[in-house]
């Protein structure tokens, strides 16, 4: 008799990513310059975004399966949100905002003029705020462990952030 046993072993990304955000605000806060500090404070928020996306499809396929359809994966991040949570989330269309910033030329407006007015450390700093409450509120009380000891090391891990 053959004995055969399998292990799976699922990987999310979506605790990374909101790791690799904090990485890159402390990078913009501590370096010197402010092309540099433009530079990392925009990879913040496109890296923030990137984390708050996975974050909406982990948590729709982990704790709503049946919202977890091609329909959803192709709505716009804010419709996602509205479609998980039940409610809009003003941080987060901030952070569309400041990602529109960057992704959309729009020369008559300011922000496409000068992005040091966005994006500096400081702003790095309120990106990743931002992008930590929304991944909190997508994941509320069902917050698994291995997420949030991959996003919030040095927190108890309790398995469900409060």
């Amino acid at each position: 008799m053959k004995l055969e046993e399998t292990i799976r072993v699922t990987r999310y990304i979506s605790a990374q990513l909101l790791r690799d955000t904090k990485i890159l605000a402390a990078l913009a806060d501590a370096i010197d310059g402010e092309d540099r500090q433009v530079a990392l404070a925009g990879a913040a928020v496109l890296m923030g975004l990137s984390a708050i996306e996975a974050a909406l499809h982990e948590a729709a396929l982990l704790t709503r399966p049946h919202l977890y359809t091609n329909a959803y994966r192709r709505m716009s991040v804010n419709q996602k949100y509205l479609r998980l949570r039940g409610a809009d989330s003003k941080p987060l269309k901030r952070l569309v905002y400041l990602r529109n910033a960057l992704a959309h030329s729009e020369p008559e407006n300011e922000r496409g003029r000068d992005l040091s007015k966005c994006f500096n450390a400081r702003a790095a700093a309120e990106i990743t705020e931002q992008v930590i409450l929304v991944c909190r509120d997508i994941w509320g009380t069902e917050m698994p462990k291995w997420y949030s000891d991959v996003a919030f090391p040095c927190e108890p891990s309790s398995g469900h952030i409060p």
